[in-house]
């Protein structure tokens, strides 16, 4: 009974399988959590701590020309698939030629639109590379100026690696624009909406829970507060502010002073010496 791989037989293994690209989904939404609304996030948003699941077939692309981004934080499973080091390569890397002009378009629609996008892909085998699917996603984000140059990714496949560099075509490409998706959370702008329309409303969320006492001690509060700025106008004067208040100008009349010995006083060392020669 063990063992066999006919139609009757059904493996457990298979049936308790986790879901494929897992990791695509982690990141899709980490990057849905970040938006608010319609709006793109930010670079300096990204926390790997959100993503720390799936660091290692996430990366971060910048923009550097029309359809060309280059992979400026690229995790682990990427180099294992390219066979090397992979931060500073275009992305356009994991493709064949064929299809790399393709590949810009998504890249320009990415940025320009905005849109999220989810790529399949496939990779034929060979001598020491088994046939190897897989799947890519890239979300859109700003940079720190606010232009949509960078871009939060993930790519993750599904079988052997076997040796690289591995390249993939892309058999299907789904664009989805950020206004058609709905949100988890309400939208900051609503949210602001709803908070100045209670503000706008007569009635005082804290009048109905003041008691008889509060009420009082309220009352007091005034009564001292209007008490003191009386006093400090009196004080100031009638001009508004910090100014200080008008007064008349009276002249002061003050006596020379005395100097020299006649003042009682120890005489100037320095004296005015006059000839007539």
């Amino acid at each position: 009974m063990f063992g066999r791989t006919d139609g009757n037989v059904i493996e457990m293994g298979d049936f308790f399988h986790a879901p494929k690209f897992r990791a695509l989904r982690e990141v899709e939404a980490y990057w849905e959590g970040l938006r608010r609304g319609s709006e793109v996030p930010r670079r300096s948003d990204i926390d790997p701590r959100g993503i720390e699941n799936a660091l290692e077939y996430a990366f971060i692309l910048e923009k550097i020309a029309p359809g060309l981004a280059r992979l400026r934080i690229a995790g682990m499973h990427l180099c294992d698939l390219m066979g090397m080091e992979v931060r500073g390569m275009p992305i356009s890397s994991f493709l064949p030629p064929a299809g790399r002009k393709a590949f810009a378009e998504t890249i320009e629609t990415v940025t320009n639109r905005p849109a999220a996008a989810r790529l399949t892909l496939e990779a034929e085998g060979g001598i020491g590379r088994p046939a190897l699917s897989g799947q890519m996603v890239l979300l859109p984000m700003m940079s720190d100026f606010g232009d949509v140059t960078r871009i939060l990714g993930a790519f993750e496949t599904d079988g052997k690696i076997g040796r690289g560099p591995r390249r993939f075509e892309v058999t299907k490409t789904e664009l989805r624009g950020l206004d058609s998706t709905t949100h988890p959370f309400p939208p900051r702008k609503e949210i602001l909406a709803e908070d100045e329309a209670s503000a706008l409303t007569d009635e005082d969320p804290l009048e109905d829970g003041l008691d008889g006492i509060g009420q009082d001690r309220a009352r007091d509060i005034e009564e001292t507060a209007a008490a003191l700025r009386a006093r400090l106008r009196d004080h100031l004067g009638s001009k508004p502010g910090f100014g200080e208040a008008d007064r008349p100008f009276a002249g002061q009349t003050t006596t020379p002073r005395k100097t020299g010995e006649s003042a009682g006083k120890r005489p100037s060392y320095l004296r005015l010496i006059k000839s007539d020669d």
